[in-house]
């Protein structure tokens, strides 16, 4: 199922294909006839699991980072109802202008156009551009366009190795 959903998540995720088709080849693909997908799945989900909160920490360093470097940004792969649903519920407010979603740029993680939008959008210069990612593929396309890539996943490290990562940057 794992790599059936993956090979078929990438044209959602780049927003060439509508939730609706998603679900319906998908479950072509595992075999499954005559079922009516009715829902956003993805949004009903993450309501049921509260997948729509920060990581208070995630807040801190996110103030911390607009104190001390010049832009502070957001670049997801995520499909659009999930986009739908941060948006309704704030979560992308604390970057402002600065959230770049794989469904809405039509690339998704680790392709280069991705990393060179998102940058471009920004007007900032990826050698000078910290992309912090808990993805090692997503970290090595970052560093594959000439940005500054730090592996980090905050479900398995503590945040103070972030900080250390950053130190090493000048950015703490």
């Amino acid at each position: 199922v794992g790599e059936t959903l993956k090979e078929i998540l990438t044209p959602l995720q780049e927003g060439k294909i509508q939730e609706e088709e998603f679900w319906k080849n998908f479950l072509k693909k595992l075999g499954v006839k005559n079922v009516e997908v009715k829902d956003r799945v993805w949004k009903v989900t993450a309501l049921k699991y509260n997948m729509i909160e920060f990581d208070p920490e995630a807040l801190e360093l996110i103030a911390f980072l607009k104190k001390r470097v010049q832009k502070v940004g957001l670049l997801s792969n995520t499909v659009e109802s999930h986009a739908e649903l941060n948006r309704e519920k704030g979560r992308f407010d604390y970057f402002g202008e600065n959230v770049f979603l794989s469904c809405e740029l039509g690339y998704k993680k680790p392709k280069p156009e991705i990393y060179q939008l998102a940058c471009r959008l920004m007007k900032a210069d990826p050698r000078k551009t910290v992309f912090v990612d808990d993805s090692a593929k997503n970290v090595s396309g970052a560093y594959a366009v000439g940005m500054i890539g730090v592996l980090f996943d905050s479900g398995k490290q503590p945040f103070s190795d972030l900080y250390s990562r950053l130190r090493e940057f000048g950015i703490c």
